[in-house]
């Protein structure tokens, strides 16, 4: 089902959280469990909100005032002869032109460590209207449409809620408005999203008036897309990372950790009726009662004495 990235009797992978230690779990953000690390889903939706602010905005703000400039400084950084990104010094090219080329973020790019070649030389065309436009419509579909779209599907498969909105009202605290933490986070990552499918559908129109007419219609829409979406992307970026991580965990339907770990008021504040405890006779009773709380209606505690007894590692 992870592997697969699809959903399993109406189960969504972003409806399963494991809530761990990143570093005594050993799960890195390239991991094939990362998807359902509560930890790695605030990481991706800040990522999201910092890369739509240090890369996305820039980009299309100067694709729409601008082209031309742009357009004559990818082609000076592609006749350099140096690669777009080198994963040890990041590169001579300007970090727009480094965006165009690649075709995913800088944050990405410095994560994934490898090098990214420029053009072949007679890939680069002449300093024309004709290309100017055609290097547009390009850039427009082969780069910002692609992170766009990325970005996207980051922020749907981190936040279950966004997939859906009825999951996170199963636990719902009575009396929660917009003005408390999870009503601020609730109201900023769903802006984000709109905003960011609303720049990609006017992205994609602006596109299309380019190759049909050659005109630059749907401009101004573009750009009050953009502007709203930068202020989305400021909203998101500032939010305290405890309050996302509550309200991602707000909209997970099976959750799961170890038995300490569920102590955490992170974890029993989410009010969680039903548990189960796999293993249970390999904790001690009072590792056991931790997660025994008021809220708490059923309780199914799975084990076998006899395999796995009750086990103590401190030498204490």
């Amino acid at each position: 089902m992870v592997e697969q990235r699809r959903s399993v009797s109406q189960l969504h992978v972003s409806q399963l959280c494991i809530v761990a230690s990143e570093e005594r779990s050993g799960i890195s953000m390239d991991h094939k469990l990362s998807p359902l690390m509560l930890d790695h889903r605030k990481k991706r939706v800040k990522r999201a909100a910092k890369a739509g602010l240090a890369d996305l905005f820039p980009l299309l703000a100067e694709l729409t005032m601008d082209p031309r400039s742009l357009f004559r400084k990818w082609r000076r950084d592609a006749l350099s002869g140096t690669p777009a990104f080198q994963a040890m010094g990041g590169g001579t090219w300007s970090r727009l032109s480094c965006l165009l080329q690649c075709k995913t973020t800088w944050r990405e790019l410095v994560h994934r460590n490898q090098d990214v070649p420029g053009p072949a030389r007679e890939d680069i065309p002449d300093d024309s209207s004709e290309a100017c436009r055609n290097f547009l419509v390009r850039a427009l579909q082969d780069a910002v449409e692609v992170i766009l779209k990325w970005q996207l599907d980051q922020l749907t498969a981190s936040v279950p809620q966004l997939l859906n909105p009825v999951s996170a009202e199963v636990r719902e605290t009575p009396g929660q408005d917009d003005a408390s933490p999870v009503g601020k986070v609730s109201r900023a990552v769903v802006w984000l999203h709109e905003t960011m499918t609303r720049l990609l559908e006017c992205t994609r129109a602006w596109r299309t008036s380019l190759q049909r007419e050659g005109a630059r219609s749907g401009e101004e829409q573009l750009r009050v897309a953009l502007t709203q979406f930068r202020d989305a992307c400021d909203d998101v970026r500032k939010l305290h990372s405890d309050h996302l991580r509550g309200w991602i965990l707000r909209g997970a339907m099976l959750v799961f950790s170890t038995a300490v770990v569920a102590g955490r008021p992170l974890i029993w504040q989410q009010r969680i009726a039903t548990l189960i405890v796999d293993e249970a006779c390999q904790s001690r009773e009072l590792e056991t009662m931790i997660v025994m709380r008021s809220h708490v209606h059923r309780m199914v505690l799975v084990g076998d004495p006899r395999q796995l007894p009750s086990t103590v590692f401190s030498t204490r």
